[in-house]
C-alpha cells in the first residue's frame, strides 16, 4: 500500500530532506501539502504548545483512518506524552535519534505498513 503524508516539521529535522534525498520509490510514501489528503501526520523537530494548536488543526483534518508518526529526539522529547503527542493525539510509531537516518526511516514506513494491514481502522 502506498501512503499519503502531510509532514509537519519545525526546526531543521525534516523528512522532507530524507525524501529529497531518495524518493517516493524509496520509502514509497507520496508527501503532499494538504492533510485532507493525506492518510499519514509525519511530526519532526520541536513542537512547542503554541505549535501545537496548528498541528491539532493539521491532525483534525486528515481522514480516517489516519496514523501519525513521530520522529527525531526533538520532537520526541518535546511533545511524547505516554505515546500520545502532548497527550491528545495518538501516536502509531516513534522514531528516535538526531539526525533520523534513512534506513531507520525507511524501516519505520515498513512497520507502520504492517500495523495498517492489521488494523481494524483501516476496514
Amino acid at each position: 500500500r502506498s501512503l499519503s503524508a502531510i509532514n509537519f516539521h519545525e526546526s531543521c529535522c525534516s523528512i522532507a530532506s530524507l525524501y529529497q534525498k531518495h524518493g517516493d520509490e524509496y520509502a514509497n510514501i507520496a508527501l503532499t501539502n494538504s492533510p485532507k489528503h493525506a492518510d499519514l501526520l509525519i511530526v519532526s523537530g520541536h513542537i512547542s504548545e503554541k505549535m501545537f494548536e496548528l498541528l491539532r488543526e493539521s491532525y483534525d483534518q486528515v481522514p480516517a483512518p489516519k496514523y501519525v508518526m513521530i520522529v527525531g529526539d526533538c520532537a520526541v522529547k518535546s511533545a511524547l506524552r505516554d505515546g500520545m503527542l502532548l497527550g491528545s493525539i495518538p501516536v502509531d510509531i516513534v522514531i528516535l535519534g538526531c539526525p533520523v537516518t534513512a534506513d531507520v526511516f525507511h524501516n519505520a514506513i515498513e512497520e507502520l505498513k504492517g500495523k495498517i494491514s492489521y488494523d481494524t481502522r483501516s476496514c
